[in-house]
């Protein structure tokens, strides 16, 4: 018997969901002066390592992305979230 380690590309539909909503939270909270220009870049910064990261190994995988790096993405869409809160 073998195990599935690739699921479909739901998946990466959920981190880009996700880091679309983190996009809207950083614009909301610059737009309320909460978040300053330099917090708000390097925020950008890592949301953009983490989309990178995510169509990278949705590329190697043909479009999936394996269970180890969904959940390694998961973590880091968690640790933007909380920077997001914390920088704010």
């Amino acid at each position: 018997m073998t195990s599935a380690v690739v699921v479909q590309q739901p998946r990466l539909a959920t981190i880009l969901h996700e880091l679309h909503a983190a996009n809207h939270r950083m614009d909301a909270e610059r737009a309320s002066g909460k978040l300053g220009p330099v917090a708000f870049n390097r925020l950008r910064r890592e949301e953009s390592g983490i989309r990178a990261d995510a169509t990278e190994v949705a590329a190697m995988h043909h479009g999936m992305i394996p269970t180890s790096a969904y959940a390694q993405l998961q973590r880091d869409v968690r640790r933007l979230d909380w920077n997001i809160a914390r920088s704010a």
